[in-house]
């Protein structure tokens, strides 16, 4: 009887102390470090997965201790879906009650004028990794901005959704057409939460807004009727070969119109550049003579689509362009672009400017 009350008190006091040490532990700090980890729940995760997670991002040292801890003082309940930014140097404690409170992180987005969709899709991206993310590395943006899919928002541009989109665009963009054009220049503030479709429904809505005054069906600029779509692409050509000067967006307007009022090509590099998603592609003999959709030289109007996007002032610009006698134009190595009537005005240039 002794014995069995000796080890009855040793296993009281061994337990004792395995609960004192177990609840000692849950006040223990998690590391020496300061340096704060962007974390992310998401809606109706499991606690072991929780759990798991913040093992391994080095946010507690033992994920089974997290648990007990968890289900010892029912904190699951309290977990809330977010985004966390929770210090390296807590205890288990203190990161439980740090989930209850997710941060309502907003990011910035600058979306550049004279940019192809392919070319936002990548500028919104990398600019959501680089605000959500402590590295670069691709997997910390698969975890912490997981709502928001690189190839969702690409997809939803490429085959947009015709119930979806602003009344504008509804009555503007040709069936089958992609969004190119519309994903208006702008800065942008979201919630880091926010989806793929979230945030491409806040860029049109902007586009909606600012053009919705200048919407026509059908508008005469020197003798040309165009619609909204074609005066869109129009711009998205002026976009990319003008300086940015007003009085060059409505020169280069007024030459792009003599020549389509005319039938006579735009031979615009930038139009066949479209056709190979790259500004700086150097066009050969052979790109300029071959057939395909985007070839300015071959191809008599405007080009399929838009071929980049465009601001509000280009636009107007393009509504006002000048009524001139020149055909041609160039912009020479520093940018300064030059106007000719003739072709042997043009050529001249070329020699003067340009070799």
């Amino acid at each position: 009887m002794k014995k069995f009350l000796t080890l009855l008190i040793t296993l009281i006091v061994l337990a004792i102390g395995t609960v004192y040490s177990t609840m000692n532990s849950f006040k223990k700090v998690n590391s020496e470090s300061t340096d704060i980890i962007t974390f992310k729940v998401t809606e109706g995760e499991s606690l072991s997965n929780i759990a798991r997670d913040l093992e391994e991002s080095d946010l507690v040292q033992d994920k089974y201790k997290f648990e007990l801890y968890t289900k010892l003082y029912k904190k699951y309940p309290t977990f809330k879906a977010g985004i966390f930014r929770i210090a390296k140097n807590l205890s288990i404690e203190e990161v439980v009650g740090q989930l209850s409170k997710p941060v309502n992180m907003e990011i910035t987005i600058k979306i550049s004028e004279g940019f192809r969709y392919d070319e936002v899709v990548d500028q919104v991206t990398n600019q959501i990794v680089a605000q959500t993310c402590e590295t670069e590395e691709e997997d910390c943006f698969d975890e912490i901005a997981r709502k928001f899919n690189k190839e969702e928002f690409r997809k939803l541009i490429e085959n947009p959704d015709d119930a979806t989109l602003p009344t504008l665009i509804q009555k503007s963009l040709p069936s089958g057409k992609t969004l190119e054009g519309f994903l208006y220049p702008d800065t942008y503030y979201f919630n880091a939460n926010t989806t793929s479709s979230e945030v491409l429904q806040k860029i049109l809505a902007n586009f909606a807004s600012r053009f919705d005054s200048l919407y026509s069906s059908s508008t005469n600029i020197q003798g040309l009727d165009l619609n909204f779509y074609d005066i869109l692409k129009l711009t998205s050509v002026v976009t990319r070969e003008s300086s940015h000067k007003v009085e060059d967006d409505k020169l280069i307007a007024g030459v792009l119109l003599n020549r389509l009022n005319q039938s006579y090509p735009l031979q615009c590099d930038t139009i066949n550049h479209y056709h190979f998603k790259s500004w700086t592609y150097e066009l050969t003999q052979t790109d300029l003579t071959k057939d395909y959709p985007y070839n300015s030289y071959t191809k008599v109007g405007l080009p399929p689509t838009p071929i980049s996007n465009v601001s509000i002032s280009t636009f107007q610009n393009v509504l006002n362009a000048t009524d001139t006698d020149y055909f041609y134009f160039l912009a020479d190595k520093k940018g300064i672009l030059h106007y000719s009537k003739t072709w042997a005005e043009h050529v001249n240039f070329i020699n003067q400017y340009l070799k």
